[in-house]
């Protein structure tokens, strides 16, 4: 399965934009997409929302986060794992 983060690098290389490029784009430096298509936890809701927008990523795409089988994190989740557990009903 696929994070998120490899979503997004699979979208932006099918589109032919560099990291560069796509940040150009839309206004964010080049470190901050290498840190979302980590998936680091350092990025803010919005601009990863922002990145999906533009690359015309649906609300299934975004659901697609590896989570741990038995639900117990071996350290602090992810902004997108906290984003799939809220979506999946995991806590309110």
């Amino acid at each position: 399965m696929n994070t998120i983060a490899e979503r997004i690098r699979k979208q932006r290389t099918a589109r032919g934009l560099s990291q560069r490029a796509l940040a150009a784009k839309l206004g964010i430096s080049r470190t901050t997409l290498i840190s979302i298509e980590r998936g680091d936890e350092a990025v803010t809701m919005g601009t990863l929302l922002k990145v999906m927008d533009f690359l015309d990523m649906t609300l299934e795409t975004k659901k697609v986060v590896r989570l741990p089988a038995d639900g117990v994190f071996t350290s602090r989740p992810t902004l997108m794992q906290i984003m799939a557990m809220r979506e999946r009903g995991m806590f309110a």
